[in-house]
């Protein structure tokens, strides 16, 4: 049976398509993200997309970052530092025997997983390996310091390079990675019981700013080239 993405209910059924993705039933396409992309409309302005359904593992133990260098992953050293490999794995220090890893769009767009993501759930050798469940989401486009002003407390103009932040955005513990490639992006993941509440909220500043919400394809196949994984 798929799960069902956090913030699926966000997602009004007459103008959108659902479908499983990576075991996950997600939205994945809308008439307007459809038309956008069939005009060639190079300016894809502010937007918001739900991507829940990216393969997410946690890798614990002492021995983690030799285990993860073994498999051509070379984990950051630093305490909420992340990086992100050649694939467009983001590999994340999450606590001092944690870390977390992201697959890249890149992957989801049709290439084999990497051996990480497809290990069962347990005990690999000296670490073991988890599913990471959250809600996630990017949001981007022109408006997004305004936005982030807006909802967040942090001035995250002096947020170093490469640094993991763990804030509140709109009275939610979420953790944040930015991408300077093209228009700004902030991906956002939080836990899933407030991964609604916060969509929403998000998606009310958006739409004030005519910005448009995609589905996972749309993203994947619109955004992908603009933003990083």
């Amino acid at each position: 049976m798929l799960k069902q993405s956090p913030i699926i209910d966000c997602f009004a059924h007459a103008q959108f398509q659902f479908a499983g993705v990576n075991g996950m039933r997600i939205a994945t396409r809308s008439n307007v993200a459809n038309n956008k992309e069939s005009n060639n409309d190079q300016s894809v302005g502010d937007y918001l997309a739900d991507l829940s359904a990216v393969p997410k593992r946690l890798v614990v133990g002492v021995e983690a970052p030799v285990w993860l260098a073994q498999r051509g992953m070379d984990a950051p050293s630093g305490l909420l530092q992340y990086r992100q490999i050649e694939d467009g794995t983001t590999i994340v220090r999450f606590h001092h025997q944690q870390y977390l890893l992201i697959s890249g769009i890149s992957i989801m767009a049709g290439l084999p997983l990497g051996s990480v993501f497809d290990l069962d759930e347990g005990r690999h050798g000296n670490v073991l390996v988890l599913d990471y469940e959250c809600a996630e989401f990017a949001v981007g486009g022109p408006h997004l310091a305004a936005l982030l002003a807006e909802l967040c407390p942090m001035d995250f103009t002096a947020a170093p390079e490469g640094v993991w932040i763990m804030t509140r955005m709109a009275h939610c513990e979420v953790s944040l990675r930015f991408s300077r490639i093209g228009d700004a992006e902030c991906r956002v993941m939080c836990s899933p019981a407030e991964g609604r509440f916060l969509f929403g909220i998000i998606k009310e500043v958006v739409n004030q700013h005519a910005g448009t919400v995609f589905g996972f394809h749309d993203y994947v196949t619109i955004v992908g080239g603009v933003s990083s994984s």
